[in-house]
């Protein structure tokens, strides 16, 4: 729930949340965002889910993992089958 922004009215960008998580990716980067409240999208995607698909050649098909490895790590992987 720290994750997670604050309300703010339509059309303002809201401040980061209070607690970031982190992303470890099967990609040898890492990554952290938190999640932007109405929408339920993670706010860094450029250095962070956008990077992470072009590394790994994500493409429609594909799965994805994420698992988590505490309370604010998490592990993002690319499922081959």
């Amino acid at each position: 729930q720290d994750a997670i922004t604050d309300p703010v009215p339509d059309g303002h960008v809201p401040a980061p949340a209070t607690t970031q998580i982190v992303f470890e990716t099967d990609a040898g980067f890492s990554f952290q965002t938190d999640i932007i409240r109405g929408g339920f999208y993670l706010r860094n995607q450029t250095q962070g889910t956008r990077k992470w698909i072009a590394a790994t050649a994500l493409k429609p098909g594909d799965s994805i993992e994420i698992a988590r490895i505490n309370p604010i790590t998490f592990r993002l992987s690319k499922v081959t089958a």
